[in-house]
């Protein structure tokens, strides 16, 4: 298993981009034509690492709650400074708290799928849509195919996405990037998934 805090506490943090991921204000606004999501709405940030995506989403007036396993990751977020609209905290994304069932407009993923050992990603994913209310949006940014040797990132292929989400959420954008945000990635795709109906695994 991955030992993310030394990575975090060697300064081993090459996925990080030191900004949002190119691709993310793109997919944000093809999710907002698929919710609408406006000011205001509450999303879900897991993994979030320095949490560029969360301070970017807080700037544009959105309730965001971002989330990492590492304490350090937390701490160098809060070191990019105070952002009215954001809570920063730690957290397993595995698991959800019990006021949190169904609070959230939306979530979004870049790695924390990729970075999760195979049995530990339907786990992820159903706690992932239980916290979204109905017809909750997913938007993610996932690994399709990867060079590294000895994952993670694990890469995640179409037909294992597909499956994993399936029986709790739809596709309602997909787009496979042009290209990659890191040398080890070799195919990304960017999707909104929709939560089906009004509980886990329940069809619209």
């Amino acid at each position: 298993m991955t030992n993310w805090r030394r990575m975090w506490q060697e300064g081993k943090t090459g996925w990080d981009l030191n900004g949002p991921h190119p691709a993310f204000g793109e997919l944000f606004e093809k999710a907002c034509q698929m919710g609408p999501l406006l000011a205001g709405a509450k999303g879900f940030l897991p993994g979030c690492g320095r949490a560029h995506e969360g301070r970017w989403l807080a700037k544009r007036g959105y309730e965001v709650v971002c989330e990492d396993i590492v304490p350090e990751a937390i701490a160098q977020a809060a070191l990019l400074g105070e952002q009215k609209g954001w809570t920063l905290r730690l957290g397993d994304a595995r698991y959800v708290r019990p006021l949190e069932q169904g609070v959230f407009d939306f979530a979004f993923d870049r790695a924390v799928l990729c970075a999760l050992a195979p049995e530990d990603r339907e786990l992820y994913v159903k706690a992932l849509v239980e916290r979204l209310k109905p017809n909750g949006l997913i938007m993610g940014i996932f690994f399709t195919k990867v060079q590294a040797e000895s994952p993670p990132p694990f890469a995640i292929p179409h037909d294992e996405l597909l499956s994993l989400f399936s029986p709790y959420a739809q596709v309602v954008v997909w787009e496979d990037l042009l290209e990659s945000s890191h040398p080890l990635i070799e195919k990304e795709a960017a999707v909104v998934f929709r939560k089906k109906g009004d509980r886990v695994g329940k069809d619209s």
